[in-house]
């Protein structure tokens, strides 16, 4: 399975820049914003850039995490998982919602499952300790062709496709494209500013089968997992010279 690297994403990162500044259209009048999914209202007012201007996302800052939940009558012996992927991708802001965009690609390959910090976090659900051999076992299950067939698709990747509401709680409409299926989802998330960057956070639920993916099952599903996925969200975007003008 090939791995990411620097010319990869060097050539990845281009496409998306491409996307950002030709691509981007004017979209529709949007409609009312979901209803909040459990994200507080910021405090600290969002001061948007005078002009467009795009950033890359800071890698060591921004992940996604997926929290995926056991099913099944002999579900107590199977385990709860949290799979986090780190974010690698282009942002644009503009002082006009309309024109803000955002562009996201994830490497299966770089994957992490059920890392410590993340299932602390995740809350009580996920307390059950895991082996090496329990993350190696699921690892090896996210890669095959029933799932993620990570062989002949390597990347999942997310577009924004319009942005709208009143910083700091935005909603967009984007798609994500798994196995060339591409669904367009909706999420509402909170745009903060925290010292030196900016932050985006939210939540929101997929299924595995809107992207034709049936969810793991053995035992004439005894053992199995959900279908629904809970997805948790949070990219950092540095500031810069010239980025918060006026």
């Amino acid at each position: 399975m090939a791995c990411w690297n620097k010319t990869i994403f060097k050539t990845a990162a281009g496409m998306i820049f491409s996307l950002l500044i030709a691509c981007q259209k004017t979209p529709p009048a949007p409609s009312e914003p979901q209803q909040s999914t459990g994200t507080a209202a910021a405090t600290t007012p969002v001061i948007m850039p005078d002009q467009a201007k795009v950033v890359y996302l800071s890698n060591n800052r921004s992940h996604i995490d997926l929290h995926i939940f056991r099913s099944g009558s002999m579900a107590r012996l199977g385990h709860n998982h949290v799979i986090t992927l780190p974010a690698k991708g282009l942002v644009k802001l503009h002082p006009q919602l309309q024109h803000m965009g955002f562009q996201l690609v994830f490497a299966v390959s770089e994957f992490v499952i059920d890392d410590e910090r993340r299932r602390a976090e995740a809350g009580p659900d996920f307390r059950q300790p895991v082996t090496k051999e329990d993350i190696e076992g699921t690892r090896q299950n996210l890669i095959t062709e029933q799932l993620l067939d990570a062989n002949n698709y390597p990347f999942i990747s997310i577009r924004s496709l319009r942005i709208w509401g009143k910083p700091p709680l935005l909603s967009a409409e984007m798609a994500v494209t798994i196995k060339e299926i591409t669904r367009n989802l909706e999420t509402q998330f909170l745009l903060s500013e925290k010292g030196d960057h900016y932050e985006i956070s939210g939540e929101l639920q997929i299924s595995q089968k809107q992207f034709g993916i049936k969810p793991f099952s053995i035992l004439g599903g005894a053992i199995s997992v959900q279908d629904r996925i809970k997805v948790r969200y949070h990219l950092s975007i540095p500031h810069y010279d010239g980025l918060k003008d006026g």
